[in-house]
């Protein structure tokens, strides 16, 4: 479920919710894979981002998102929050600043138990600056 509102001319308010239940107990073909499957994926998740535009040609983003437990690969529930502001004198010319995992210093995303086939991946918080030039 996906919504957005444009709440006036210089201000954008969007959000989404997903909920997956995955059950396989009833798949006729059960195999170790499809029966691993099952708390590899978050049952729900959501997101509510804020697009703002500034005077001068100033842009304020704003993101929180909510992400469920992965219980089969022991990957905790997390909330993050990521900030954008940026500055675009023409259509062709932007330089921005973002700020990502802004709540918490790192995060996990995916479990280093899952499968054989899959590694843990841990997300930093981090800042980063950027131009971009379109032509």
């Amino acid at each position: 479920m996906f919504s957005k509102w444009n709440v006036s001319e210089d201000w954008e308010l969007s959000g989404g919710f997903t909920y997956f239940k995955m059950d396989l107990d009833q798949v006729s073909t059960a195999s170790f894979v499809f029966e691993n499957a099952e708390g590899n994926d978050p049952e729900y998740q959501w997101n509510i981002k804020s697009r703002l535009s500034l005077p001068y040609d100033l842009e304020f983003d704003t993101t929180l998102y909510y992400v469920d437990s992965l219980d089969n690969i022991n990957v905790p529930s997390y909330t993050r929050l990521d900030l954008r502001v940026g500055w675009r004198p023409t259509k062709s010319f932007e330089l921005s600043v973002s700020g990502l995992n802004l709540l918490e210093r790192e995060h996990d995303e995916f479990g280093a138990e899952a499968v054989q086939f899959t590694s843990g991946t841990r997300v930093e918080r981090s800042i980063f600056a950027k131009a971009t030039i379109k032509f």
